[in-house]
């Protein structure tokens, strides 16, 4: 940026102007936290709630969904349970569990 620019944007905002942007951009903080806290707390409390419950209405628990979400044919949850149940349960039998350790201690 050339002085002259520079100048011209000081002209152009005043510190008025600067810091009702400042206040602004802390509304928009304080919103967006308390959007994530109420996705949050949503994501995590969704099984716990009957579906049709309150504003939990408008939540649905995403199981699939395509794997670019820019495609023109982006789809979410259009695998079955029983698909992913029988998935799930495959994944769990090819996958070795926790072997017994030869270390016994640290110290």
């Amino acid at each position: 940026m050339s002085r002259s620019q520079g100048r011209a944007i000081d002209e152009a905002l005043s510190s008025d102007d600067i810091a009702s942007l400042g206040d602004e951009i802390r509304l928009l903080r304080k919103v967006l936290d308390e959007v994530r806290d109420e996705l949050s707390w949503a994501n995590n409390n969704a099984h716990d709630l009957p579906l049709g419950a309150g504003a939990m209405a408008a939540f649905k628990r995403i199981t699939s969904m395509s794997l670019d979400p820019t495609a023109r044919d982006f789809q979410v949850n259009t695998v079955d349970e029983e698909t992913i149940a029988r998935l799930r349960d495959e994944h769990a039998s090819a996958t070795p569990g926790p072997t017994e350790s030869s270390q016994r201690s640290l110290f």
